[in-house]
């Protein structure tokens, strides 16, 4: 691979400190796309995730958190073809493409640690976003609250590694991630089931209630 970094990690962590980067627009510069998403988006884990999500159950205004180039929210979209969805990242590459790509889905560019959430949502969806957020997790967590609605939920995918090295001080592993929930936010799980996937750890596919 061509680019600053020998590896898609390497852009977002220090691999040798294990300090946080966040060099994203350097990486959808440098990268097609950078976490194979087009190959993984109906992976098992993703598929399990849209059925928690939407099994019975329909949502007006929807916000991808994260979403990088859009490939699982246009999965989102097409699950929930009625909704108004929209979809934000830090990367203002990664948003110029998927605009380009899903003209159907309201892309912005945001960074979640810096910028307060526009409007009101019935679902925000957070995946595979937790390690990047970590600076400031307890902030976004509240950011999020303010922009659901009273009834509004929140929607976890995440991967948490069975040896972790990075962010063990702010939130060390799944069983670290509920008692952030519980000490830290106003959140409580409504579905939750944990998986897992091609590397060793837990994946936590997750709906919380506002």
């Amino acid at each position: 691979m061509a680019g600053k970094y020998p590896s898609c990690t390497e852009y977002w962590l220090n691999t040798e400190n294990m300090t946080f980067r966040g060099e994203f627009e350097a990486m959808y510069r440098d990268i097609e796309d950078p976490w194979s998403c087009a190959n993984l988006v109906d992976s098992l884990n993703n598929r399990l995730f849209l059925e928690i999500l939407f099994h019975e159950r329909e949502f007006e205004r929807i916000l991808d958190v994260g979403c990088g180039l859009g490939t699982f929210t246009q999965r989102v979209k097409e699950r929930q073809p009625g909704a108004r969805v929209s979809a934000c990242d830090i990367s203002a590459t990664a948003v110029r493409k998927a605009i380009v790509a899903y003209p159907e889905i309201d892309f912005f560019v945001l960074d979640i640690l810096k910028e307060e959430i526009s409007g009101q949502y019935d679902l925000v969806i957070l995946s595979e976003v937790l390690w990047y957020i970590l600076e400031n997790v307890g902030e976004v967590f509240a950011k999020i609250h303010n922009a659901l609605r009273p009834h509004g939920i929140l929607a976890i995918h995440q991967y948490f590694p069975d040896e972790q090295r990075f962010g063990v001080e702010i939130i060390h592993g799944a069983g670290g991630f509920d008692s952030f929930i519980k000490a830290h936010t106003s959140f409580q799980y409504e579905r939750k089931i944990y998986s897992f996937g091609k590397w060793k750890g837990k994946v936590l596919l997750a709906t919380l209630k506002k």
